[in-house]
């Protein structure tokens, strides 16, 4: 008896696609998402392989996760930038606070507020970031 692999659908497979360039960016194992999400490495391996549908709330858990929306993963937000267009040392500066208490991560903020007071968006040219 032949063993049946499943063939991945394309949607699933550019959406695990997605999952994978933006967990990649982080600089995020498949195993470190799995836990985060409540899953495992083989879990998120089939995701991103578009090998297994998942779940909306499981979608939603690891587009949190991933610092991303739902629709920038399913391919349905062009507006939205991934992770990976930013600058990669403030990468490494948001993925150290990640670990900080909260306490440092309002000073933090607040340190920011004070000095971007003023500064617009558009103003900061986001769209020249990288």
């Amino acid at each position: 008896m032949a063993t049946e692999y499943k063939t991945a659908d394309p949607e699933l497979a550019a959406m695990g696609e997605r999952i994978r360039v933006q967990r990649e960016a982080l600089g995020m194992s498949q195993e470190e998402l799995g836990f985060q999400v409540g899953t495992n490495k083989a879990t998120i391996h089939l995701y991103e392989t578009g090998e297994r549908e998942m779940k909306w709330r499981r979608l939603r858990d690891i587009a949190k996760c991933l610092h991303t929306t739902v629709e920038q993963l399913m391919g349905e937000d062009d507006e939205t930038e991934f992770v990976q267009d930013f600058d990669p040392q403030l990468l490494s500066a948001c993925k150290n606070a990640s670990q900080m208490d909260s306490d440092s991560i309002q000073k933090i903020c607040w340190m920011l507020n004070t000095m971007t007071a003023g500064v617009s968006v558009s103003d900061n040219s986001m769209s020249n970031h990288a």
